[in-house]
């Protein structure tokens, strides 16, 4: 009875607020507001041109379909959207999907936020290398539920909690569920794999 619930349930979410996307290149406004807030600036390793401005549908926590806007590089744009549409129809759980820009470009605004998100002229902190966000081709989900733990230390610090993944919480990334999967069968990398000092479990990067 309760598989039965759940299945009716999601006819009904489906039907009321269908899975939507949209790839286009970034518009004007979208550019001024990167380079005001300095997610973009000369000297980017990515031309605005090759970037991408996508609009998706993603499950909120109140249970509804919302739609979430995030910058990538053109060569992984359709991959994205599609990976996103194996998220929503499993109904997994995103807060918030803004731009980095609405935090004026800070990686730790973002975080505390919960906020997913992708394109960021960025480095690779505590580096002069340039992280794969900058090149459009990194997305970090839920960073509050999938914190970054460096020797330990778990940031954004309000995500303690979460630095448990025995944890079954919604909108948490385990190995080989179905976001691991949707990612990683496309070529994408988790930095849930790495060593046993650094894991970051937000983020799905490719090269």
């Amino acid at each position: 009875m309760r598989t039965l619930l759940f299945f009716l349930f999601t006819l009904t979410l489906w039907a009321e607020y269908p899975y939507y996307y949209s790839i286009e290149k970034l518009p004007q406004d979208i550019k001024e507001h990167m380079k005001q807030s300095g997610s973009w600036k000369q000297g980017c390793p990515v031309y605005l041109n090759d970037l991408r401005y996508l609009t998706m549908t993603y499950f909120s926590t109140d249970e509804v379909g919302r739609e979430g806007e995030m910058v990538v590089h053109k060569d992984v744009a359709e991959e994205v959207v599609e990976i996103f549409k194996t998220l929503y129809e499993n109904n997994f759980t995103i807060e918030s999907m803004n731009l980095i820009d609405d935090y004026n470009a800070s990686d730790d605004l973002s975080m505390v936020a919960n906020n997913t998100s992708a394109f960021n002229c960025r480095n690779v902190p505590r580096t002069t290398r340039w992280s794969r966000h900058s090149f459009g081709k990194a997305i970090d989900i839920n960073p509050v539920w999938n914190p970054f733990i460096d020797k330990g230390v778990v940031y954004p610090k309000e995500a303690e909690k979460y630095a448990n993944r025995s944890l079954n919480h919604e909108g948490m990334i385990y190995k080989n569920d179905v976001i691991y999967k949707a990612f990683i069968s496309r070529g994408w990398k988790w930095g849930g794999d790495w060593t046993k000092s650094m894991q970051d479990y937000q983020h799905f990067f490719k090269r």
